[in-house]
């Protein structure tokens, strides 16, 4: 054996021993968002390292020199990230938010609809800031795992069915805060069927109602679909860097396919190498001080998939429940550049885009967290009603 030959199979083994270090170190590092970026720097450094080996075992020059420039470019871009990193972690921020609770126990896959809560569960998410509790909210699920609220001792003869995501679902609201429950109370003719969930979009409305039994599960005869739409919803669609690094990887991935959305798997399994690419990028404290996402913006393929998701769940709606009771609501502070897709399509939708201003005090829980207060939810639900109460009973 060669001199050579030896120091290369020492390398190797050292490489190797130093891969399983940092593959043990990763799994247990405590998983959280400074904890991903340091997971991020521990393979950059292995990569750096594996590529530097195999570089320069070669006997040929431009393969060494061509190593020493991907080393060198990486080593840099490493270097530059971490600076961002130490900026981020030590810039004091005025807010200490800690979430307490069971919450975050809630979710559970789906193969259908990427995750789902947990059927038959009771749970809990406390929200504070330097010790003050910002919001406490309590969440009921049932045998479905739809969000439910309490019983109002009515006996409806019409069904509401809520699709959407956090707003809808009521993430930092309680089971008697929700807009389903608020609409339930008013309107005493409806059951409120909550099947919105945060994170979710077009997508999980779309995949619920191809399910085989999802008629099953609504008692009423008569009714009307709501699909809760926020502008955010187009970057679910679209499966965009920061979402799909953090918590869509397993969500629904369709694609448009003459002018029909066509489910394609998911975004982590049937989109591997992109969502790949996402996963590494969307842990760089670069892209995050600058609040840097891919794609940069919405484009209109972007809203023709998501309409055409729409129009599909739409159809769906209506072969299974016998109306053509769908409708789409813009909620408040959405921007409505998709209205004219809809209207294109014909798909019928409630504008509360200027109903209130989210950003206002009292309508959201900003500066901790944007999602709506009870006093938004029962604006939004005494005005949306009016309205299905109306649509229900035009004379």
């Amino acid at each position: 054996m060669t001199k050579k030959l030896s120091k290369n199979i020492i390398g190797l083994l050292a490489l190797l021993l130093l891969f399983f270090a940092i593959e043990l170190l990763s799994k247990y590092i405590k998983k959280g968002e400074n904890e991903e970026s340091l997971i991020l720097y521990l393979h950059c450094i292995e990569a750096v390292l594996w590529i530097g080996f195999l570089g320069f075992i070669s006997k040929k020059e431009f393969i060494k020199n061509i190593t020493i420039t991907i080393c060198s470019t990486l080593i840099l871009l490493l270097f530059i990230d971490v600076v961002f990193f130490l900026i981020i972690y030590f810039t004091p921020s005025p807010i200490h938010l800690h979430d307490e609770g069971s919450y975050f126990d809630l979710t559970i896959p789906d193969s259908a609809l990427g995750y789902k809560p947990k059927p038959s569960i009771k749970t809990e998410r406390i929200f504070k800031d330097h010790g003050k509790t910002i919001f406490d909210a309590h969440f009921t699920t049932d045998q479905y795992s739809r969000r439910t609220y309490p019983t109002l001792n009515i006996s409806p003869d019409k069904y509401a069915i809520f699709f959407g995501c956090s707003m809808t679902f009521g993430v930092t609201n309680s089971d008697s805060e929700t807009i389903p429950f608020y609409v339930a109370r008013k309107s005493k003719e409806f059951s409120c069927y909550n099947y919105a969930y945060p994170g979710y979009g077009t997508q999980q409305m779309l995949a619920n109602l191809q399910r085989p039994n999802f008629r099953n599960e609504i008692k009423e005869g008569k009714g009307i679909g709501l699909y809760m739409f926020i502008d955010h919803h187009l970057r679910r669609v679209q499966g965009d860097m920061l979402i799909t690094a953090h918590w869509m990887g397993d969500m629904p991935y369709y694609i448009l396919k003459n002018d029909s959305a066509i489910r394609n798997g998911t975004f982590r399994k049937d989109r591997w190498f992109i969502s790949a690419i996402y996963s590494v990028l969307g842990k760089s404290s670069f892209l995050k001080f600058f609040k840097i996402d891919i794609p940069i913006s919405i484009k209109t393929k972007d809203y023709e998939l998501s309409t055409a998701i729409i129009k599909e769940s739409r159809t769906l709606y209506d072969k299974q429940f016998g109306n053509d009771n769908f409708y789409v609501v813009m909620l408040p502070g959405t921007d409505t550049t998709i209205l004219k897709y809809l209207d294109k399509e014909k798909i019928k939708y409630l504008n509360y885009a200027n109903l209130y201003n989210p950003g206002s005090i009292g309508y959201s829980f900003l500066p901790y967290d944007p999602h709506p207060t009870p006093k938004a939810n029962k604006i939004l639900a005494e005005k949306l009603s009016q309205d299905i109460t109306g649509i229900l009973s035009p004379n």
